[in-house]
């Protein structure tokens, strides 16, 4: 299934997280912020990402990108943001074990993947409450849809990824809109006990067994 299967993962929607304090690597707090989370991996598309980017910092000069991870392009990264005109808006902030608190901070998340499984991060952003720009790939298609909870262009496609993250930065009250619908999504169809019980009816059909309904605790083990 190209570059790699995916199956359907769960989460569950959060709200209240206290949003990272940005200031202390100089991004004012009244300062649009769009979010990439990741591994700085070529699968990821933000050698290509970083060249979109210039036109959101271009036509909003108070707009800042930050990017949350590490990996084999980390260094190759970094130099290619310093000779982009506007390298002091772009931040590298390493890997977080825990984004929630940036997704709080961000306007929305931003993967321009050459390809994906069931990508956790644009979940974690849709239970944030954030809309999607991302590319049209496997397990990212499956997630976000075009027009109500964010943005979906073909992998390379400088023009349309350009428009979209413009479109998504000019209108502040459709972005939030589309968050919301974002979060309802994974209320809906990607809490956890969902997950599991969509698995369990599947095996069920596969060996033949009759579906008696999702068990009450899939997790006894993570009782508080």
């Amino acid at each position: 299934m190209g570059h790699g299967s995916y199956g359907p993962n769960g989460v569950t929607p959060w709200a209240d997280v206290t949003p990272v304090d940005l200031t202390m690597v100089g991004i004012p707090d009244n300062s649009p912020v769009l979010l990439f989370a990741g591994r700085l991996h070529p699968q990821k598309g933000l050698d290509w990402g970083l060249t979109y980017v210039g036109n959101v910092l271009s036509c909003i000069p108070s707009a800042h990108f930050v990017i949350l991870g590490d990996g084999p392009q980390s260094e190759s990264l970094e130099r290619l943001a310093l000779g982009h005109d506007y390298s002091e808006r772009i931040h590298f902030l390493g890997f977080q074990k825990d984004i929630r608190p940036y997704l709080a901070r961000a306007r929305c998340l931003f993967l321009p993947s050459r390809w994906e499984g069931m990508p956790n991060v644009v979940l974690e952003a849709m239970a944030a409450g954030r809309a999607v720009v991302g590319t049209k790939v496997e397990g990212t298609e499956e997630l976000v849809l075009p027009g109500q909870t964010g943005w979906l262009v073909p992998p390379g496609d400088v023009a349309a990824l350009s428009d979209a993250l413009a479109q998504a930065f000019s209108d502040r009250q459709r972005l939030e809109r589309l968050g919301q619908a974002a979060h309802e999504r994974v209320a809906t169809n990607f809490r956890p006990e969902r997950v599991v019980a969509d698995y369990e009816r599947l095996w069920s059909g596969l060996l033949h067994l009759k579906f008696e309904g999702p068990v009450q605790n899939p997790f006894p083990s993570e009782d508080r």
